[in-house]
This record gives C-alpha cells, structure tokens and sequence, in this order.
C-alpha cells in the first residue's frame, strides 16, 4: 500500500510510557478548508501496530476534530487489551460526517508500556 506521509498522523512512533500522550503529527492539517473527510464513511483512521506492545494493561486512541486536544472527542476506538497488541493488528474506523479541516490523535496508554510502535493515518476504507 502506498501512503502519503501528509496523512500519516504517527510513523513508527514508539508509545513506550504510561498516561495520554499526542501523535507526532497534532495537529494533521488536511490543507482542506470546510473538507467534511467523513461524508460517504469512507475515510477513516488506521491504527497498525509494527512492534508488539508489552508491559502495559491497555491502549485506546482518539480522534479530535481541531487543532487541540482540548477540543471535543469526535471518535474513540475500543479500549484494546494489551495481549491484541501485537506486530499486524490493525483497527480502521471511519470518520463521521463534518470532520473539519484538522485532525488531532491522542493514544491514552493505561498501566507502563516497555515497548509499542504504532502508524496511524487516513485512508480510504479497504
């Protein structure tokens, strides 16, 4: 799959650690005034686990429709136990209509992580 790196929020990004902590790339910028991404439900964001996550309890994402993560959650992933954490897991979710021209992932970790790396992007529903 080819990926274009202005929509990648994290790549190869290490989520060692414990608490909330933001994509390398908070906020994404779509470069697209008034965009509305989720209209059809066919743009989404990826998570793709490329190292397996050990040492921590769980791991859930979520998507911020602005240019802070003091904005209003627009979508949450499920909280995934830290034994589905492993190298190729992979969670799309679509985008609801009105997304807006900025995106923002924060990845809340609960417990200590000793290792985890994640991309996460937008893409076109597979």
């Amino acid at each position: 799959m080819l990926l274009d790196n202005a929509l990648a929020f994290s790549t190869d990004q290490n989520l060692s650690g414990t608490g909330a902590v933001n994509s390398e790339n908070f906020p994404l910028d779509t470069g697209v005034v008034d965009p509305d991404l989720g209209k059809g439900g066919e743009i989404g964001v990826m998570l793709v686990v490329k190292t397996a996550f050990a040492g921590g309890t769980d791991l859930n994402f979520v998507v911020y429709p602005g240019a802070s993560a003091a904005d209003a959650i627009l979508i949450s992933s499920p909280q995934f136990l830290q034994a589905v954490l492993v190298k190729g897991f992979t969670y799309f979710f679509p985008l609801p209509e009105g997304c807006s021209r900025y995106l923002g992932v924060t990845y809340n970790r609960t417990g200590t992580f000793s290792d985890g790396v994640v991309d996460c992007y937008l893409t076109v529903k597979q």
